[in-house]
């Protein structure tokens, strides 16, 4: 009989850690949800929960409306080989229709692209910074700022392709974006890059006449990655941020 007792205690308790687990992902999921709703609405678009599809990618799951996803989602059998591709509109991340996301190769487009790698091997902040510059000679000439006083670091060659300029802002090189030269390429772009934690890291790139809309698409990038990845965040999360920090 004692048994008997264990035996059913044990499936008592089963049950309640399953029921718990249950309403913490629906309760994961709703406040996902809400977050969409939220972030859409400021956006002049309402985002109701079946559009948002759960993406897995290296053992994270992250929720991101249907209309973000460029091609597809990514395959389990390449594992950290593959990407997540996203794309929106700059500068504050409304969703693009069929024909921007057509569009994004042109040379004025305000689609951006983003990209979520599941490898870590990354350089970023001062490490990635002292990398480029030894390796280039990347120096700013003549106290050169750009639209957003973000020092502006030129290479010595144009070898240095899409890294022919660095932008570091005010606060420190950890949100640096770099540029291809305007004479090193027929439509000049940047790239920005972020260590989200763990494995993942995020680029998003867009064209250079974006420059000026930067600090915006800043701050809305990681409004859009805390809806993604949800209120359970990543393991070692370092990006993004909480909302009340600055992005």
């Amino acid at each position: 009989m004692p048994r008997r007792h264990r035996g059913a205690g044990a499936l008592v308790g089963a049950m309640i850690l399953a029921a718990s687990c249950l309403f913490a992902s629906r309760a994961w999921a709703d406040e996902t949800s809400e977050c969409w709703r939220r972030f859409l609405q400021d956006r002049g678009g309402e985002g109701p929960a079946g559009e948002v599809v759960a993406v897995n990618f290296v053992g994270q799951t992250f929720r991101v409306p249907a209309a973000y996803l460029w091609r597809g989602l990514p395959r389990a059998a390449l594992g950290d080989q593959d990407a997540i591709w996203l794309m929106a509109l700059a500068p504050d991340f409304a969703p693009p229709t069929a024909e921007q996301v057509q569009g994004f190769w042109r040379p004025t487009s305000p689609t951006l692209l983003v990209t979520i790698f599941g490898h870590p091997n990354f350089l970023h902040g001062q490490a990635l910074l002292d990398t480029f510059v030894r390796a280039y000679g990347h120096r700013n000439l003549d106290g050169e700022r750009d639209a957003n006083g973000f020092v502006v670091l030129r290479a010595s060659s144009l070898s240095a392709a899409n890294w022919g300029e660095i932008h570091v802002p005010p606060e420190g090189p950890n949100d640096l974006f770099h540029c291809s030269l305007n004479e090193s390429v027929p439509f000049p772009s940047c790239t920005a890059r972020r260590w989200m934690g763990g494995r993942l890291r995020l680029e998003m790139n867009f064209r250079k006449h974006l420059i000026p809309q930067y600090p915006v698409m800043r701050a809305a990038l990681a409004a859009f990655m805390r809806c993604a990845v949800g209120p359970q965040g990543i393991p070692g999360q370092v990006w993004p941020p909480p909302a009340q920090t600055n992005e």
